[in-house]
């Protein structure tokens, strides 16, 4: 009996024994910048600052509605494959 009292006490100490309280590594000044950065950008901010009016051409916005309105939306042309160009950023 006494070995088995023995067992039921060594098993848990040694398996304890192998867990690791101590910190791994030092994390860096920037730790976690991405995370805040993410949820900042998808937050929404009730109070934005002004900023500067935005550059429209209000008759052009005028007519699309009123097309809108009408039912006779102008579809977009369409493009196949082929008709893609290639090109790489600032091309």
């Amino acid at each position: 009996m006494k070995r088995i009292d023995l067992v039921l006490i060594l098993v848990p100490v040694l398996g304890l024994s192998a867990c690791d309280i101590t910190p791994q590594a030092t994390l860096t000044p920037g730790f976690g910048d991405t995370v805040r950065h993410n949820i900042a950008a998808q937050t929404v901010n009730p109070a934005p600052l002004p900023e500067t009016p935005t550059m429209g051409d209000g008759k052009r916005a005028g007519a699309a509605w009123q097309r809108y309105s009408d039912g006779q939306v102008r579809q977009p042309p369409r493009l196949g494959t082929s008709d893609v160009t290639q090109g790489g950023a600032g091309k």
